[in-house]
């Protein structure tokens, strides 16, 4: 699966703390990870 991010997810990224960036980060893998999840649903 091919994951692409915005620009403007990546710009929202940097205006988070270290730690949060890291949360974020780790959930998004997580959402893009688990294809049975509701986040990946997007219809």
């Amino acid at each position: 699966m091919t994951l692409l991010y915005a620009a403007t997810f990546t710009k929202a990224l940097d205006r988070l703390t270290a730690a949060e960036q890291k949360q974020v980060k780790i959930t998004a893998f997580d959402l893009a990870q688990d294809e049975s999840a509701n986040g990946m649903q997007l219809h």
